[in-house]
């Protein structure tokens, strides 16, 4: 293999597609080899999660229990308690 010594201070779209072709099966070579250790890493690691959580929740400070939506929450926040807190409106 013979090196070229460019002559000119930049190299052009073409060098740089001609050096990639020239070296195509190098760039095969490591991306097979990427590929392969990639597949064989995620394969032989233990299939376990771990998430833990904590919600707690607060009334905001200056609410009264007369609030009707935050009575209607409290009751569980669904059906008739839920209809009657945004607006008295009675459903079936």
């Amino acid at each position: 293999m013979s090196l070229q010594i460019a002559s000119k201070d930049s190299a052009s779209l073409s060098d740089f597609l001609r050096i990639l072709r020239q070296r195509l099966a190098l760039v095969c070579l490591i991306l097979g080899v990427v590929l392969i250790t990639t597949i064989v890493v995620t394969a032989l690691l233990p299939r376990w999660y771990l998430a833990t959580t904590k919600v707690r929740v607060e009334k905001p400070e200056g609410v009264t229990d007369e609030n009707p939506v935050l009575t209607a929450v409290e009751n569980g926040g669904a059906g008739r308690s839920k209809m009657v807190a945004l607006g008295g409106v009675d459903l079936p």
